[in-house]
């Protein structure tokens, strides 16, 4: 199942105009001068595959403070201290390609980091080169294995950069904060700001290799507070 969504105005969604599965936190921005009160919703469908689909929408005054209205720029918001970031299609088995966009996290003013966990099995991203050494299933870090599809992370380490070196993109068979990890291992980044950003990159590969792509990611984050100690 497949869900188009199109204004006659222009609509800002990151380069994902196609959503598949149950996402709560999708964010649609309609550009400012709209002049048509309608958004389209169009749902398309293969035979013989049963599904069920909903649609939850909430309209927001932009012109009015409000404690959901997400960042410029922001594809998905999350406004909990804790929370699950999956991405497209991850129930399928495999994530879409030609998929740009941000995932923005609201953090409290004693945050000081967020820390990112993917269980085994639950994030698996293409991972370029060094396959005989690292193959497919082990972590990947970094712009020179994480080249066309990575999930953003910026400025992660194990413990958030203090006393070790930070990366920012992560891919392959694990998230973890080294590379060619056999097993998932917390990252964390520090927080310089409001809002947290995380991006979603997945370029259109010249060969598919299925065993490498997919499912894609389905990664846990905690907003760690200042310490009092």
């Amino acid at each position: 199942m497949a869900m188009f969504i199109s204004t006659p105005e222009p609509i800002f969604y990151n380069s994902a105009p196609v959503f598949s599965h149950f996402l709560p936190t999708v964010y649609l921005e309609v550009e400012e001068g709209v002049t048509s009160p309608y958004l389209e919703v169009a749902v398309s469908s293969q035979t013989g595959l049963s599904y069920r689909w909903g649609v939850w929408i909430s309209q927001i005054n932009c012109k009015d403070q409000s404690t959901i209205e997400a960042p410029p720029g922001c594809f998905q918001y999350f406004t909990e201290s804790t929370g699950e970031i999956k991405s497209f299609s991850y129930d399928d088995g495999t994530y879409y390609v030609d998929q740009h966009y941000r995932i923005c996290i609201a953090t409290s003013r004693n945050t000081c980091s967020v820390t990112f966990s993917a269980q085994p099995q639950e994030f698996m991203i293409e991972k370029y080169g060094n396959i005989d050494e690292v193959p497919y299933d082990r972590s990947g870090m970094s712009s020179l294995y994480c080249v066309r599809d990575y999930l953003r992370i910026p400025d992660g380490a194990a413990d958030g950069g203090a006393h070790s070196s930070s990366h920012d993109r992560y891919c392959g068979g694990h998230l973890a904060s080294t590379h060619g990890a056999s097993a998932p291992s917390p990252v964390t980044s520090r927080v310089t700001s409001r809002v947290f950003v995380v991006e979603f990159h997945a370029g259109i590969p010249h060969k598919f290799v299925a065993k490498a792509h997919g499912p894609g990611f389905k990664v846990t984050f905690q907003n760690n507070p200042l310490s009092t100690t």
